[in-house]
C-alpha cells in the first residue's frame, strides 16, 4: 500500500471507530457523520485503486451510505454488526497492501562506510546478475539469503535497500509486528503469499528486520504458532532458487544469538555479514553528509569530531547532529540572533549523546563473529 494510500485507510479506520462510539452513546447525529465520512474516504481510496480492489471499495462506500441513512435511534446492535462486517471486510487486504513495497533509488555509492559488507554483497549477488554471461562461466549462483547482523543504527536497512536498487529490484519489506498482530493466525499462509508474490518478478528482494523475532530458537520460544511460521521461513529458503523468479532473501538482527540455528545452516542464509561501527574515514563523510550546505562557522574542525565520535553508530552520529544543529536554530527562533553551527554546539551535543553500544555488547558480536559465522573468503 502506497503511502498516501496507507493515510486513508488509517484515516478510514479512524472514522468508524468514531461512528461505533457515538452509536454506543446514542449520538445518531455524530454516529451518521463520522459514516458518511468515512464512505467519503473509502471513495477516495477507490480512486486510488484499480481492479477488482477498486471495485469492492465502491461497494463498501455505498453500503455504509445505506447503513447510515437507516440509522434510527435504538437499533444499534443489528448496525453494528454489519458496520464491523463491512470494516473486516476493508481489513481483508492483499499481501501487497500488508507490506512495504517499493523500488528503491539509492545504491551503495549513497552509504558511508560498511566496505566490506558491500563488497561481500557486490561479489555474491549483485555482480553475478549485472553480469549473467560470466557469472555462467564461472558457475556462480544467485539468489538464496543474507543475514546482516550488527549492533542497531549501523545501516542494515540501508544496505538492503541500496542492495535492490543496485539491481533495479522490486522491495518487498515486512516485519515481525506486522506478521505477529495483523497477520496472526495467517502467518504461514501470507509468508508463502509473499514469497510467491516475489518470485513473480524476474528478480526480487525481500527484506526482514528484526529477523530474530519471526525465526527465533525453538529451544527457547516454546510455541506452536511460531514454530510453523520457523518451518514456513524455512520451507521458503530453501525453494528460493526453484521457480521463475531470482528472490534475494536479506535478513537483519541486532542479536543474532537468539536465531534458530536451523537457518544459519548452507543453502538458508548463505552469507553472514557483520555489520559493526562506522570506521574514521565513514564518520567523517556521515558528518560531511548530515551537515552538507548548513551554515557552518570555521570552528567546525571534521578531525576532531571523527575522534569525538568513536564508538558511535550512524544513528548515533545523526542524533548528534539534530542535536547540535538545534542549538543554533532554538537562539534563532526565540531570541531572534541567527548564527552558523559551531564548534561548541557539538561540544554540548557529544555531552548529551552517548554511543548506544556499550563495550559488552560488542564484545558479544565479536565472540559470534569467531564461534558462528562461515567464512566465506
Amino acid at each position: 500500500m502506497k503511502k498516501e494510500e496507507l493515510v486513508f485507510y488509517e484515516e478510514y479506520r479512524s472514522s468508524m471507530e468514531k461512528a461505533l462510539k457515538a452509536m454506543d452513546d446514542g449520538n445518531v447525529k455524530m454516529a451518521k457523520y463520522h459514516l458518511y465520512r468515512s464512505a467519503s474516504i473509502l471513495l477516495k481510496l477507490a480512486q486510488m485503486s484499480r481492479g477488482e480492489r477498486k471495485e469492492k471499495r465502491y461497494r463498501m462506500a455505498e453500503r455504509i451510505v445505506k447503513i447510515a441513512d437507516s440509522l434510527r435511534m435504538g437499533e444499534n446492535a443489528k448496525t453494528k454488526v454489519e458496520l464491523k462486517f463491512e470494516e473486516n471486510r476493508c481489513e481483508m487486504r492483499s499481501v501487497e497492501d500488508q507490506v512495504s513495497f517499493e523500488r528503491p533509488n539509492i545504491s551503495f555509492d549513497d552509504i558511508a562506510g560498511l566496505e566490506d559488507a558491500k563488497r561481500e554483497i557486490m561479489l555474491r549477488s549483485v555482480l553475478p546478475l549485472k553480469y549473467p554471461e560470466k557469472a555462467k562461466k564461472y558457475r556462480k549462483t544467485v539468489g538464496g539469503g543474507i543475514l546482516l547482523y550488527g549492533p542497531p543504527g549501523t545501516g542494515k536497512t540501508m544496505l538492503a535497500k541500496a542492495t535492490a536498487g543496485e539491481v533495479n529490484a522490486p522491495f518487498f519489506s515486512i516485519s515481525p509486528s506486522d506478521v505477529l498482530s495483523k497477520w496472526f493466525g495467517e502467518a504461514e499462509k501470507r509468508i508463502a503469499e509473499l514469497f510467491e508474490k516475489a518470485r513473480s518478478y524476474d528478480l526480487s528482494v525481500v527484506f526482514i528486520d528484526e529477523v530474530e523475532s519471526l525465526v527465533p530458537s525453538r529451544d527457547i520460544v516454546d510455541s506452536s504458532p511460531m514454530n510453523r511460521v520457523v518451518a514456513q521461513i524455512l520451507a521458503e529458503l530453501d525453494g528460493m532458487r526453484k521457480g521463475k523468479g531470482k528472490v534475494l532473501f536479506i535478513g537483519a538482527t541486532n542479536i543474532p544469538w537468539k536465531l534458530d540455528p536451523a537457518v544459519l545452516r548452507p543453502g538458508r542464509f548463505d552469507v553472514m555479514i557483520y555489520v559493526g561501527l562506522p570506521d574514521e574515514r565513514a564518520r567523517r563523510r556521515m558528518f560531511e553528509m548530515f551537515l552538507k550546505d548548513l551554515p557552518l562557522d570555521e570552528s567546525i574542525n571534521f578531525d576532531e569530531l571523527v575522534k569525538m565520535s568513536k564508538g558511535y553508530t550512524g544513528a548515533d552520529i545523526k542524533s548528534v547532529c539534530e542535536e547540535a544543529k538545534s542549538i543554533p536554530f532554538f537562539e534563532a527562533v526565540i531570541e531572534g540572533k541567527e548564527r552558523p553551527i559551531n564548534m561548541s554546539d557539538f561540544i554540548r551535543a557529544f555531552e548529551k549523546i552517548k554511543p548506544s553500544v556499550d563495550e559488552d555488547t560488542m564484545k558479544r558480536y565479536e565472540e559470534f563473529s569467531k564461534t558462528k559465522v562461515r567464512n566465506f573468503t
